[in-house]
């Protein structure tokens, strides 16, 4: 990753070895198809999208994580309309503009009032912004002037605005296709066409060492604030060293009515 996560595989290299005695398959194989299947669950457990959300009705992953893409422009930036904007009118260190759909009045510090702002300005505010521990932008804080409200965004034009949003959109599904290189790698059938699209860039995956004697196995997820998610990744290890104990216990049962068939044979016989 682009930064280091601590990762308890203690308890997941236990369940691996219990595992691979009683399937019966070689140590290769199991961490191979574990590997597979860890990248995949990483994928589908970044951002965006938690399944909460999914759950409550917040739509599609892709459509979430665009709608919060908006929200975070929308903490940095504000649009204004162009008519209304030449009837803003200096107040103190500020400009006082009232918004045409709302007739609120509010004030706009003269630095972060900018109507002929281009994308590129907005995208470097956007960039600059402070970020929360999901990565994105926290909620603007207004102030008070004179009575009035100031809203500390920079105020672009509308256009200008809806423009870039749809651009920063495009950028939707970097963190999960930093985890496709290891999927594909692994032996796992890569996600929709809106992760894979980054995918070259966001992550890797490579075999270091697979022989008897040693296996090294690594993905390796390069997309920004990818390392912000420790407890998502151990929880995923938690998760497969779960699945390992109940195919483990699933296969015990088996032998054992497997064994008991047999006793009972030789019994008749």
């Amino acid at each position: 990753m682009s930064a280091k996560i601590d990762v308890n595989m203690k308890r997941f290299r236990g369940d691996v070895d219990r595992f691979r005695r009683q399937s019966r398959q070689t140590f290769r194989d199991v961490m191979h198809s574990q590997m597979g299947l860890l990248c995949t669950h990483l994928m589908k457990l970044y951002p965006p999208a938690s399944t909460g959300a999914l759950k409550a009705g917040g739509g599609s992953p892709r459509s979430i994580g665009k709608r919060n893409v908006a929200t975070g422009v929308s903490e940095v930036a504000a649009p204004v309309i162009m008519g209304a904007a030449r009837k803003a009118r200096p107040f103190e260190g500020h400009m006082l503009y009232q918004d045409p759909s709302t007739e609120a009045l509010w004030l706009v510090p003269n630095e972060d009032w900018s109507p002929e702002s281009s994308i590129a300005d907005v995208r470097s505010r956007h960039r600059a912004a402070k970020r929360n521990r999901k990565g994105r932008p926290p909620k603007s804080r207004n102030s008070k002037h004179k009575g009035f409200t100031v809203v500390n965004k920079l105020h672009v034009k509308r256009s200008v605005y809806r423009k870039y949003i749809r651009q920063a959109q495009g950028s939707v599904g970097k963190l999960k296709s930093g985890w496709v290189s290891g999927m594909v790698r692994f032996g796992r059938t890569p996600p929709a066409g809106w992760i894979t699209d980054h995918a070259s860039r966001m992550g890797a995956s490579r075999v270091v060492a697979d022989t008897p004697a040693r296996i090294d196995l690594r993905a390796v997820n390069k997309a920004a604030w990818a390392d912000k998610y420790p407890s998502v990744v151990n929880f995923a290890i938690r998760t497969r060293s779960t699945d390992l104990q109940k195919h483990a216990m699933k296969r015990l049962r088996k032998d054992v009515r497997e064994e008991n068939r047999r006793s009972k044979m030789r019994g008749v016989a």
